[in-house]
């Protein structure tokens, strides 16, 4: 995996990701990537945790994160307000 980051002219953070085929592949077979300072370095900002997987449909994936979907839990793409 790449992963680098970069703070942007106007405040906030880039954060790049780049996924091998060895990560593709492994995410094909189920295993999701769990990301953080902790497991891959200083690139990722300090505090942030990501969490990356795949699925056929958005509704198979909401399915394979229900244990994790609480009351605080933001799902979909919404612009903010």
């Amino acid at each position: 995996m790449f992963i680098a980051s970069a703070g942007l002219d106007k405040g906030g953070t880039l954060l790049v990701l780049g996924l091998s085929r060895a990560n593709r592949d492994r995410m094909e077979q189920g295993q999701p990537m769990d990301i953080s300072r902790e497991t891959h370095g200083m690139a990722v900002p300090a505090g942030l945790k990501i969490m990356i997987f795949v699925g056929e449909t958005e509704a198979e994936m909401e399915h394979q994160m229900q244990s994790l979907i609480g009351p605080t839990t933001v799902v979909g793409q919404r612009k903010p307000v």
